[in-house]
């Protein structure tokens, strides 16, 4: 991965034109670096079927899915995400993009168990940590 100071982010945000991202320049700047961390395929994705919000003052983390909103799933991001280190905030990006790519079920908005939710953790962690480790 390309560190901050290395990146024209001009070129990258043309590049990632297609992608939505509510959320001001430092956020989209951390959101398009974790996606950096994808292979391209894989980014194409993630430009098809995602929206970012970065939501105020709320600690939850939560994807809305597609199917319940159209075309793009939202992935909303708390403030306290951004609240830790570089690192660690890069490693979360890619955990809710990964609930995406793996159409996993909503902790709010299905009917889902514990166990479901618990392995659903595992999976996107697990799929993070294969394209980025902290």
């Amino acid at each position: 991965m390309q560190e901050n100071q290395d990146i024209n982010w001009p070129e990258m945000f043309e590049a990632f034109s297609e992608l939505k991202i509510c959320a001001n320049e430092d956020r989209k700047k951390l959101i398009i670096q974790a996606l950096l961390n994808l292979p391209v395929d894989l980014i194409d994705e993630v430009m098809k079927k995602c929206f970012y919000v970065c939501k105020l003052n709320d600690d939850c983390n939560q994807i809305i899915p597609s199917r319940l909103i159209g075309e793009k799933s939202i992935i909303f991001l708390s403030d306290d995400v951004f609240d830790q280190p570089k690192e660690k905030i890069l490693f979360i990006i890619l955990c809710q993009t990964a609930h995406v790519l793996l159409d996993h079920k909503s902790q709010s908005c299905d009917e889902i168990y514990d166990d479901e939710i618990i392995a659903q953790e595992d999976e996107a962690k697990k799929f993070a940590k294969l394209y980025f480790n902290i």
